[in-house]
């Protein structure tokens, strides 16, 4: 798959803008607070719905505009699709793939992307929220159901919470139990989703860390949930659609009271983490500035390794200002992990930091221009 243009109105900081792109390495060349990163956003935003960035759609309009419109014409194969979105202020966004109106969920399967960016440590370091979103924004593209089943778990864990908050001191309640029944459904078809995908990654990601931190160097990855009886799930023997959802009753069963006291969903994918090591040891809090770094970029490599191998094929790879961040061996590395992906977009304020294997066509950014 791969992008071939890009037209922007009122994005950001772009008035208008208009990129025509080529298979293989393309080069986004500025200083920085020159664009580079919001035009890349804009496919960000077409493959998934939302940018790496910020949340909602609001920093995405040009200061001064009630709406931006962005379009987004991309090839996979002989088939060629155009995706636009009108982003407006005060009304919901309009999202048009070819000539049909779409959903924002049906852009997940459009476009496929994967983004290397700065942020990306915290995949390392940061909350719990950050390691599910990553699972889940991969997830979604490989498995056809599972932002349907997401987006329903997400939406009936409101409605329980909301009347959780309604019933303090009153643990008897039948609308209660049918929620309760709709998470326990929801929430262990959402951990198997997240469970397979986990096993897949594995060897992607043991695989990936070595190519960028060397040969002696191991990395690893499991589920972590407290309905699992160890805390953590075993990579290699699965529990049943079943099995999950007797784990998860129980749970919800035994903090039945803290939750009528608190008013919250105390179990279920929603509060699950992803435990991540490096050489046995858990990367959050034992690994180097480096060895974070080396996990992050892992975690990305390993994403856009598995859905080349899927029936989507290769994902357009964005890498946003990376090699900034890395020692040379290691910008070599990752230059030769991802050279035979069919399309790469790189930013970069330095073409120096970019691996000689990667400079391909070079476009200028500055100040909300293509020169």
């Amino acid at each position: 798959m791969r992008i071939s243009k890009i037209d922007l109105t009122n994005f950001r900081n772009y008035e208008n803008a208009s990129l025509d792109l080529d298979p293989g390495f393309t080069v986004l060349l500025g200083k920085n607070g020159q664009g580079k990163t919001n035009l890349i956003e804009s496919v960000v935003w077409a493959s998934n719905a939302s940018s790496h960035r910020v949340s909602g759609t609001d920093p995405l309009i040009r200061v001064g505009a009630d709406e931006a419109v962005l379009r987004i014409q991309c090839r996979q194969g002989e088939r060629a699709l155009t995706i636009a979105a009108q982003l407006n202020r005060n009304k919901p966004t309009v999202v048009m793939i070819g000539s049909h109106p779409a959903k924002l969920k049906d852009l997940v399967a459009a476009i496929t992307t994967v983004v290397f960016a700065p942020e990306d440590l915290a995949l390392v370091k940061g909350d719990p929220a950050d390691r599910r979103n990553y699972l889940d924004v991969l997830a979604s593209k490989i498995f056809p159901n599972y932002l349907a089943t997401l987006t329903d778990y997400e939406r009936a864990i409101r409605q329980r919470n909301s009347l959780l908050k309604t019933i303090r001191g009153n643990s008897e309640n039948q609308t209660l139990d049918i929620w309760t029944e709709k998470i326990i459904s929801l929430g262990a078809k959402t951990i198997e989703y997240r469970l397979q995908l986990v096993k897949q990654l594995l060897p992607y990601l043991e695989q990936s860390y070595q190519n960028i931190a060397g040969d002696n160097h191991h990395a690893g990855i499991s589920y972590v949930s407290d309905i699992a009886d160890a805390g953590e799930f075993s990579r290699d023997d699965l529990p049943t659609l079943q099995e999950i959802s007797d784990l998860l009753s129980r749970a919800l069963t035994n903090k039945a009271a803290q939750e009528i006291e608190r008013g919250v969903t105390l179990a279920g994918p929603h509060r699950d983490d992803v435990f991540l090591s490096i050489n046995s040891l858990p990367a959050k809090t034992h690994s180097s500035h480096g060895e974070s770094w080396s996990m992050a970029i892992s975690l990305r490599l390993a994403a856009a390794k598995l859905l080349k191998d899927g029936p989507l094929g290769d994902p357009v790879l964005i890498l946003d200002d990376v090699f900034a961040e890395l020692d040379v061996s290691r910008r070599e590395r990752l230059a030769e992990a991802i050279k035979d992906f069919e399309q790469v977009l790189i930013t970069t304020a330095d073409p120096e930091d970019v691996p000689n294997v990667l400079r391909g066509t070079i476009v200028e950014i500055e100040t909300g221009r293509i020169k």
